[in-house]
């Protein structure tokens, strides 16, 4: 559920995250008008997050941990953190879901499983083990020491992907629509601020069509310099109104004369055909008497 999505701008000096208001824990599902979805991870680090709240804010502790000792993370330093922090956190559910009703650690059951439980029970274990998942996902955008802008995407079983010179990307049930958004409108890290903002906020937007992308919409702009700009749903409904009254997708005026005009020629250039070459059809071809064309309305 959900969605979150950075992009790079001003290329490299600036990055523009939007984000919903909508929450899970467990099986529940909310719009929060006071929830924020983005927050500041290590000093010119942010991250986004999507999936279950459970999952996430005790993750994202043990990320904060990890970077304690690094004023300014790099790249590769931020993904080191991250995966360890996710590893951590899911052999400690690991051990709490499954173990925890045999007194064991991973250690342990890695250790004794086999003397304790006999083969077939410890392969059951071992199976229950390999489908637990930290239902959640982060989206880490930042700029390191050299001011040098980076998006980097966490997910289950604890992977990182750098798409820095991808230069956005987007999370949760709505990523993969802001995605293709940004993708069609062929935005780049050479856009401005004001195009990112546009452009983010748009793939937002489109990202709302998918199961549980909640509408109100918070938006930041970070600068290398360290500065943050906050735009809340008091701004962000303004370049909403935007959007559709001048950006929107629309259906084209005089669409029937058009298309129709379209399918008419098509089925002129079939009935040539076989009028040209009467004797070469094959079993399974299309009878041109049969296309009337579809109904245009």
């Amino acid at each position: 559920m959900t969605v979150g999505i950075g992009a790079i701008s001003d290329s490299g000096q600036t990055l523009v995250l939007a984000t919903d208001q909508q929450v899970t824990i467990g099986d529940f599902t909310a719009d929060l008008p006071g929830m924020i979805k983005g927050s500041f991870l290590h000093n010119t680090w942010t991250v986004l997050f999507a999936g279950d709240m459970s999952y996430v804010s005790p993750l994202l502790e043990r990320i904060a941990d990890g970077l304690e000792q690094m004023p300014l993370p790099t790249a590769e330093q931020m993904t080191q953190v991250l995966t360890s922090a996710f590893h951590a956190e899911r052999r400690r559910v690991i051990e709490d879901k499954v173990l925890s009703s045999y007194g064991l650690t991973i250690e342990k059951f890695l250790a004794a499983g086999v003397k304790t439980f006999g083969e077939v029970g410890f392969s059951q274990i071992q199976a229950a083990i390999e489908k637990v998942r930290l239902d959640c996902e982060l989206l880490v955008c930042g700029f390191d020491g050299r001011k040098v802008p980076h998006i980097l995407y966490l997910e289950d079983p604890g992977l990182v992907r750098d798409h820095t010179r991808v230069g956005f990307w987007a999370i949760g049930s709505g990523g993969p629509a802001a995605i293709s958004s940004l993708f069609f409108n062929k935005y780049s890290i050479g856009s401005s601020t004001i195009r990112a903002i546009y452009r983010v906020g748009e793939a937002k937007f489109m990202a709302e069509a998918a199961l549980g992308v909640g509408e109100n919409t918070l938006m930041a702009i970070l600068h290398d310099t360290g500065q943050r700009i906050d735009l809340f749903p008091q701004q962000t409904d303004y370049l909403r109104s935007i959007w559709e009254a001048e950006g929107r997708p629309r259906y084209p005026e005089n669409l029937k004369p058009r298309i129709d005009k379209m399918i008419k020629a098509r089925i002129a250039e079939l009935t040539q055909a076989r009028e040209a070459k009467p004797f070469d059809r094959k079993d399974g071809d299309s009878d041109v008497d049969d296309i009337k064309g579809p109904k245009v309305e």
